[in-house]
């Protein structure tokens, strides 16, 4: 997964440290792929999905002999339409798995910085048929440097790999889409997708938790 810039979206998000069960059982959660986020996307905008021309672009319609192209279509249409009706909106979490470098800097203050290889606020880009998207986590640039104590510093930076590899499960609660036009960025169209940070959980390269950290609204919800 590749980080682009683009604006900042501004809106408080309030996060506690997590626990290390929580943190591990990040590592089981499957990463959402272009096609769930395209689902989602148009769920939230109560747009139609055309579902014989999604079913097309399975890879059980591809695959399917002849004689079942029919009947693979009429499955997987209907399989897609059943994906569409169940999302609920406002409690689908799009999650992101990428690598990013970090490092501990103790000047002038004390902190884990994370470089997401761009400069200034950053979307995830997704692209599925012939539709792009661009999900954007809201205060993403807050966390390119997380202040630490002294301790939890030197814990971090004796787990973390010379090179700076860092392992990053991050995950997005979308609430609100932009389907009335699309935006051009880098001479590309994009639907925008804009969600809360819900958590963020960094690993090394022997998947050691580094660092933690969950949304307060998000530990409410799961405690429900």
């Amino acid at each position: 997964m590749r980080l682009y810039t683009l604006f900042f979206i501004s809106m408080s998000c309030v996060l506690l440290m997590s626990s290390p069960h929580q943190a591990q059982a990040q590592l089981l959660e499957k990463a959402t792929g272009p096609k769930e986020v395209s689902l989602l996307f148009h769920r939230m905008a109560d747009k139609p999905i055309n579902y014989e021309k999604w079913a097309v672009n399975t890879q059980e319609y591809a695959t399917a002999v002849d004689g079942r192209k029919e009947a693979v279509l009429e499955e997987e249409s209907l399989n897609i339409q059943l994906e569409y009706s169940s999302i609920e909106k406002g409690k689908t979490d799009i999650i992101v798995r990428t690598q990013i470098a970090t490092k501990i800097g103790d000047s002038p203050r004390v902190g884990l910085t994370l470089d997401f290889s761009a400069d200034g606020p950053l979307f995830f880009p997704y692209q599925y048929m012939d539709e792009r998207f661009a999900v954007i986590a809201q205060n993403i640039d807050l966390l390119k440097f997380i202040p630490l104590g002294k301790l939890e510093a030197t814990y971090i930076k004796n787990k973390i790999s010379p090179q700076g590899k860092t392992y990053m499960v991050l995950k997005i609660r979308p609430h609100k889409v932009d389907a009335r036009e699309q935006t051009r960025i880098y001479e590309q169209s994009f639907w925008l997708m804009l969600g809360r940070i819900a958590s963020i959980h960094l690993y090394n390269q022997e998947l050691e938790t580094l660092w933690s950290w969950t949304a307060e609204w998000y530990i409410t919800e799961q405690d429900e």
